[in-house]
């Protein structure tokens, strides 16, 4: 099969067909011209030769072209404006590459990929868990099910705007935590942060929605990558989550929704890497670290409109009674916005240390923030 030729392929160098497979399910899905050197990041149209298999992966409800066999997200539509040329924006590991010789594969080219899985005996499982084949595959089916992303739009008011969001559910499972057992879901938003994770205790229904009552409780959790994941014990963040985890567990039903890209209030990763350095080096809390890193004087950027869409995703409409686990007065306007009536605000406090103390200090003085130090009296400004 021949390359084709025209500017691209001249601006960016030799040519060469690759063999496009599904990294989710081993399953082939295109031949494709790639120009040039370097990462694979976008498919343009005018570089597939097989037409045919684009047409077999589009879905036009929500816009994202899916493999055709398990249904599983590879990216989505868009424009490349650089270059004028409409693109498949690929999602991150959603695919693998081998080199081709131009010909099509046989179906059964992976065939020695999919027999490193082992045989799986049905009535084996079944045995050893007590129960039914018949029940195995369901759950087995539900599992599947749980891959199939869903999305869904909402109109969400934030600071007297209105807020088109889109809100798309990648996927969900059980997950064991000191805490207890909870359902992990995994979102993606068109917001600014775009990436968003909810821990939910409770039951779900056939559909993966909550069956709650009419009161529910909420910790939102922004990300915090270098308490949460690296264990820095200048901040209680890690404390914090495991702590709303545990009130969610025993209330009995509840989500904590975390939002990872609001790692130092929003003002991202490399600034709040700049304001350890300053708390380790010249003694400064977290307060005054961000505010002489900053000209404009804002030192925290969140926005909570993304945590409306996913409550109004799962169901959680403004008829239910919030009980909301913070400290933080900010995170109530959100919910008073948008129509729904907080019962009860339920304060995390975790034992200050020497590490904290003083970074609990200036959040209460300076931010706003209620009962940080409600276990000692607040020791003098420093």
């Amino acid at each position: 099969m021949d390359v084709k030729n025209d500017k691209h392929a001249d601006a960016r160098g030799e040519s060469n067909l690759l063999n496009i497979y599904c990294n989710h399910c081993g399953k082939w899905l295109m031949l494709y011209q790639k120009d040039g050197l370097g990462e694979l990041f976008r498919l343009y149209l005018d570089r597939i030769h097989a037409p045919e298999t684009l047409d077999a992966m589009k879905c036009a409800e929500d816009g994202m072209f899916r493999c055709k066999s398990c249904g599983k997200a590879i990216g989505i539509m868009a424009d490349y404006v650089p270059e004028d040329r409409m693109a498949i924006v690929l999602f991150s590991k959603a695919i693998i590459e081998r080199l081709s010789d131009g010909a099509l594969p046989a179906p059964d080219i992976l065939k020695k990929r999919e027999m490193i899985i082992p045989g799986v005996d049905l009535d084996d499982i079944a045995r050893r868990n007590n129960s039914e084949p018949e029940k195995v595959k369901k759950l087995i089916a539900m599992a599947k099910k749980s891959m199939i992303s869903t999305s869904k739009s909402f109109i969400v008011k934030e600071y007297g705007l209105d807020h088109a969001l889109k809100v798309v559910r990648n996927g969900v499972g059980r997950i064991i935590t000191p805490a207890g057992r909870f359902w992990l879901f995994d979102f993606s938003l068109n917001d600014e942060w775009q990436k968003y994770y909810v821990v939910y205790y409770g039951k779900l229904d056939a559909d993966f929605m909550p069956d709650i009552g009419d009161r529910i409780a909420l910790r939102i959790d922004s990300g915090c990558e270098s308490g949460q994941k690296f264990g820095d014990l200048t901040c209680d963040c890690r404390d914090q989550l495991l702590r709303a985890m545990k009130l969610v567990a025993q209330i009995g039903y509840g989500l904590v929704i975390n939002i990872p890209h609001q790692d130092g209030r929003g003002m991202g990763m490399p600034f709040k890497l700049a304001t350890l350095t300053l708390q380790d080096e010249l003694g400064l809390n977290t307060v005054e670290a961000a505010s002489v890193l900053t000209d404009a004087g804002e030192i925290d950027r969140r926005s909570y409109a993304g945590v409306v869409g996913i409550l109004n995703f799962l169901g959680i409409s403004n008829h239910k009674k919030l009980r909301l686990i913070t400290n933080n007065p900010c995170k109530n306007d959100i919910f008073a916005e948008n129509g729904y009536y907080l019962s009860e605000k339920i304060p995390i406090v975790i034992p200050p240390t020497d590490h904290t103390r003083h970074h609990l200090a200036a959040k209460g003085r300076f931010l706003g923030h209620r009962d940080l130090l409600l276990i000692e009296e607040s020791e003098p400004w420093r």
